[in-house]
């Protein structure tokens, strides 16, 4: 009968009875967290990866789950490009493969969380402006050209009082313009105002190459994400800064006194300060010496014993960088999943041997 070993036979003790249950549990931890997979999932995905060629009656046994349920989530997996079906027995994709189609995966719906955020907030920002225009008085919205911008912006900064939040993405501005407001900040700063900035990796990377960039490598008041598509400020929550045109800063911009509209802008600015981490590195940091010495590093801390969320943490990147650390380490070693890399990165030398006679215990 399927599923039941034949009379007389005893309790297979063979490649599909896990040797190690404890090894086990981290295949299947190591899954989840790296696939966000739910756990009858991973149980189903951790049979097939183990035991290439299977069928769907072989991956069912060795997950333990009821045939339909198995052929739901085998079917959910190969949606998600994990697992592919090839007649009739099941492969799954190269782990380097599968975490890069995840990570692609993963920024597409941070895109598009992030684009739907800043649809919410125009809508917000258009019901407020209408709100305050028709109640309120003209002098409130300002038009500037671009050289009034930053005239205006210089100004604002300079006079600021208590803080200054901005926003620093987009297309570039000419260089002098940049060092200006650059400088402005700084000089803030170090007046005692309270400065809150989140960049692009591309315009911080820029600013460090300026004269005021050591300056700025020492500041504490800067965050990073690749998404921030315009530039923005808010002075002392009583003067908000936005360009005309996102796309196009040479359009000039707007200066907007209005009492709800600024406060919307400068609830944003800092939401988005507080939701994002701080550099994870300088420009010179992230060339390609430093990548082969992340790496080092992420295999040292994982075999400390830390998790991928720990070993982010103590990184200070992201839970993510660190996923596509371990799947270019697999790729490398020739490995399927992370205890196997760990016994492939002793029996190489690039974590030191184990205190005990266990093996490493990369997890």
């Amino acid at each position: 009968m399927p599923g039941h070993p034949a009379n007389g036979d005893a309790t297979p003790q063979n490649a599909d009875t896990p040797t190690s249950p404890t090894a086990e549990q981290r295949h299947l931890e190591a899954l989840q967290g790296a696939f966000g997979l739910a756990a009858t999932t991973a149980t189903v995905f951790a049979a097939a990866v183990g035991h290439t060629s299977a069928d769907i009656a072989t991956i069912a046994r060795l997950a333990g789950q009821p045939l339909a349920q198995t052929r739901a989530e085998l079917a959910r997996l190969q949606r998600r490009g994990l697992l592919h079906d090839i007649a009739g027995v099941w492969e799954p994709t190269d782990p380097d493969s599968a975490l890069r189609a995840e990570q692609a995966h993963q920024d597409a719906l941070i895109a598009a969380q992030w684009a739907a955020t800043l649809t919410r907030r125009a809508e917000q920002y258009q019901a407020a402006l209408l709100g305050d225009t028709t109640s309120g008085d003209a002098s409130e919205l300002t038009l500037l050209d671009p050289q009034q911008s930053l005239t205006h912006i210089r100004q604002l900064i300079d006079n600021a009082e208590t803080q200054v939040l901005c926003l620093i993405g987009g297309p570039p501005l000419p260089d002098d313009v940049d060092k200006q407001l650059l400088g402005a900040l700084l000089d803030a700063a170090d007046r005692g105002i309270a400065i809150a900035s989140v960049w692009t990796p591309d315009s911080l990377a820029a600013a460090y190459t300026y004269d005021a960039g050591p300056r700025l490598r020492t500041a504490t008041w800067i965050r990073e994400n690749p998404n921030i598509h315009l530039r923005m400020i808010s002075v002392d929550q009583q003067t908000a800064v936005v360009p005309l045109d996102a796309d196009d800063p040479t359009k000039g911009a707007i200066s907007i006194q209005a009492p709800t509209l600024r406060q919307l802008i400068a609830n944003l600015i800092e939401q988005i300060y507080h939701d994002n981490p701080p550099p994870a590195a300088t420009a010179g940091e992230r060339r390609k010496p430093a990548k082969r010495n992340r790496k080092a590093d992420v295999l040292t801390l994982l075999n400390e014993g830390l998790t991928e969320e720990a070993v982010a943490t103590r990184l200070r990147v992201h839970e993510r960088t660190v996923r596509r650390i371990i799947a270019d380490l697999r790729g490398d070693l020739r490995v399927a999943t992370n205890f196997q890399l760990g016994a492939a990165a002793y029996h190489h030398g690039l974590i030191p041997p184990p205190a005990r006679s266990h093996p490493p215990r990369l997890r």
